[in-house]
């Protein structure tokens, strides 16, 4: 199904920012002098589920534009706004809320910039299955007299423009507390895969976005991104697909989630076949699945300790699940006498429990909960001083990132996160090497990003408020620019 991502407005990469009241969208997203478009819609008779999306027109290399295009609509309404009253702060916004925003810039007030109604049904992008208009209109209907005085004889059209951001929207937080929901005309017909082979990037031109080609795509082969930010690509098929089914209503198909083994689920245990020293579990069996060998599909040498290996990790995965989310630049600078506590990246764990968790990265290092830890102990050894100690947890993090990630995977702007901070705890540590060659994926990864143009060095410098970060590239970043 051609479902997009609209909920959680932090969460969400953004798609465009800024410009003006002469940027509004257009319908085709390939006028104005925009590089012509290498998509093509299609439907796929074998695989209904996936409705009408965007495929190649022809073959496309690694850090191909795919299309550039201004985008369909742009709102921003109250990002406090919940339930039905978010459904009428939609329609307002594209029925009363354009004429109010014409000499102003997006995002400058809440509003609407782009498309009206009938611009938007012209579109014809995606609107859910009925299960999603049903739902919309009960949230609605919900409100009582006070929703039906609000929307008047409109619940049609409060419904269908609820649908059509909820299943294409790119949402990001704006200014002074609004949500932003942008909707382009190609870009959003894009569908889902937990193996993206392409990625939204903005433009240097705020009110435009472009599709770029994450690895070579062949003539006729879908375009697919990821929804969710690239962290959840670390958690194990059940757990993407329970994200996906809970915001998106669909069960993902993609080749990684209907794969027969986890590679995000390796335990270091031995085959009983062929002797081999890694062990998987099996995609389909859930929570305490049978292991085998992704050699031979041999079973584990030693049943039992295999059983007990399971339910360890059923049990320390509750423990990581449980965590909040680490800020991945959120390194605090530790000279000048600064008086700074341990971050709380272990969340309410007792030490039993963090421990338990480390026990088990350690017996299983390729496993998906080892990465994991590896983000969150970095930070913790930081906040103790610890440096070396911390730069190898940073270190053994960012190598599980790319074990765990499809295979050559490059241009997610996360990179530019993990690696910034991976220069910084190795240059704390002494290790100018190593910390220039990943002050070296940041450049990379920031011109990847910016449409192959080199960062601007303020940019790069901004990435971490630091006497250390600033020091370090003081020294190595003109080497490498």
């Amino acid at each position: 199904q051609n479902l997009r991502p609209a909920d959680g407005a932090s969460r969400v990469p953004h798609s465009c920012r800024g410009g003006g009241a002469d940027c509004g969208g257009g319908g085709s997203g390939s006028g104005g002098g925009l590089p012509e478009s290498l998509l093509e819609e299609a439907d796929d008779l074998a695989r209904p589920w996936l409705g009408r999306f965007v495929r190649v027109a022809k073959p496309a290399p690694l850090g191909r534009v795919l299309v550039q295009e201004r985008y369909l609509s742009f709102v921003a309404t109250p990002i406090d706004v919940r339930g039905w009253r978010r459904h009428v702060e939609l329609h307002r916004a594209i029925v009363d809320g354009r004429e109010a925003v014409r000499e102003k810039p997006e995002d400058a007030c809440c509003g609407a910039w782009g498309a009206d109604l009938r611009e938007l049904r012209e579109a014809g992008l995606f609107t859910g299955g009925p299960w999603l208009a049903d739902q919309i209109r009960q949230e609605v209907l919900a409100g009582g007299d006070e929703a039906k005085e609000v929307i008047a004889n409109a619940l049609d059209d409060v419904v269908y423009v609820a649908c059509v951001f909820h299943q294409n929207a790119f949402s990001y937080q704006g200014a002074n507390g609004r949500r932003i929901d942008v909707l382009f005309p190609a870009i959003s017909r894009a569908n889902h895969s937990c193996e993206p082979n392409a990625v939204i990037i903005p433009c240097e031109r705020p009110q435009e976005s472009k599709l770029v080609a994450l690895r070579p795509i062949a003539q006729g082969e879908p375009v697919e991104i990821c929804y969710c930010p690239t962290q959840y690509l670390l958690r194990s098929t059940a757990q993407r697909r329970e994200v996906l089914q809970d915001k998106w209503g669909f069960l993902c198909r993609c080749p990684r989630c209907e794969a027969p083994r986890e590679a995000a689920r390796s335990f270091s245990l031995r085959c009983g076949n062929c002797g081999g020293d890694q062990l998987m579990a099996e995609s389909a069996a859930g929570a305490a699945p049978p292991l085998s060998c992704p050699s031979c599909g041999g079973r584990p040498e030693d049943e039992e300790q295999a059983r007990l290996a399971a339910a360890e990790e059923a049990a320390v995965e509750e423990l990581v699940l449980s965590l909040p989310e680490p800020e991945d630049m959120m390194l605090p600078e530790l000279e000048d006498g600064l008086k700074v506590s341990a971050p709380d990246v272990f969340g309410s764990l007792r030490p039993e429990d963090v421990q338990r968790c480390a026990a088990f990265a350690v017996a299983h290092p390729r496993h998906r909960i080892a990465t994991e830890f590896s983000r969150r102990q970095a930070a913790n050894l930081h906040a103790q001083k610890l440096h070396k100690e911390a730069a190898m947890a940073q270190a053994v993090f960012v190598a599980g990132v790319h074990r765990l990630l499809p295979e050559g995977a490059f241009g997610f702007h996360w990179f530019v996160e993990i690696y910034a901070r991976l220069a910084f705890l190795q240059e704390l540590a002494g290790q100018r090497g190593e910390a220039k060659e990943a002050v070296r994926q940041v450049l990379a990864s920031m011109a990847f990003t910016q449409g192959g143009r080199p960062p601007r060095p303020g940019d790069v410098m901004d990435l971490m408020p630091s006497k250390t970060w600033l020091k370090l590239l003081m020294e190595v970043g003109p080497q490498l620019i």
